[in-house]
């Protein structure tokens, strides 16, 4: 329940929704790199936000426009905030998805302030089981609702 009362949806709870195919290895024209087993955080390479006086684009960076994952694996992991990108153009890239494989997990939570100011809830997500072979994901977008998400990434056997 949120603090008003209001029943909290799915994603708001911590909870995956959504099953989607692991990208093929050679669908390199959108994706820049794989992910493994356990937690992998989503993203955009930044480098064309990132221009030289003349306005253009780093080309050296060799995840230019593409999506990229940050593979983490197992452990416990903040997934808000900035991370390296894994291009060669040394960048800082945002968490715009996270992605569980072949895994078990538990997450903790602060939900964002509203449009008005109003502080989040918090809470802790359920211990979920993310099959091999397929990435376990929220809805697109749903990452906006939290101002802060800690995983616990563990093998996809473990006991709590």
């Amino acid at each position: 329940m949120g603090r008003d009362g209001t029943p909290l949806n799915s994603e708001m709870q911590g909870k995956p929704t959504e099953e989607r195919e692991v990208p093929k290895e050679a669908d390199r024209s959108v994706w820049f790199n794989g992910g493994g087993d356990g937690l992998n955080i989503i993203s955009r390479c930044k480098c064309k936000q990132v221009a030289d006086k003349k306005g253009k684009a780093d080309p050296k960076c060799s995840a230019h426009g593409k999506k990229i994952v940050i593979h983490k694996g197992y452990g416990t992991y903040d997934v808000i905030g900035s991370h390296d990108c894994p291009g060669n153009g040394g960048y800082k890239t945002t968490t715009e998805q996270v992605y569980m494989k072949n895994c078990s997990f538990k997450n903790s939570y602060i939900i964002a302030e509203d449009k008005d100011g109003i502080p989040g809830d918090d809470g802790e997500g359920p211990v979920c089981r993310a099959p091999p072979g397929k990435w376990t994901t929220w809805k697109d977008g749903a990452i906006e609702y939290y101002a802060k998400m800690q995983f616990e990434v563990k093998s996809k056997d473990a006991t709590w």
